[in-house]
């Protein structure tokens, strides 16, 4: 990484910017689910490159995952996309369906 990001980033960290733009990407997963980090970008106002860290972060801590593949809405291309992990209930649930 060169200097000039590297101190670009600590700016963005000490600055609280990383923080809440960590929440904001979160609350567009969990309110739209299934979004490209394209998408992403294009709905948060965000540059791809900071949607990109941000996710990667909110992977990390398990709050997030990839979860399979469509065509992103933006590029037509074929991307993984990311959806919320689902909660205790929920993976009980998909459980039970799958018992069925």
């Amino acid at each position: 990484m060169k200097s000039t990001s590297s101190e670009s980033y600590q700016e963005v960290k000490s600055s609280g910017r990383e923080a809440s733009q960590i929440e904001s990407i979160f609350k567009i997963i969990s309110d739209r689910g299934m979004l490209s980090r394209r998408e992403i970008a294009q709905l948060s106002g965000f540059e791809l490159s900071a949607v990109c860290g941000r996710v990667n972060r909110l992977i990390k801590q398990r709050r997030i995952r990839e979860y399979g593949t469509k065509q992103c809405g933006v590029t037509k291309k074929t991307v993984g996309v990311l959806s919320v992990w689902p909660t205790d209930s929920e993976t009980h649930q998909q459980d039970l369906f799958k018992c069925q």
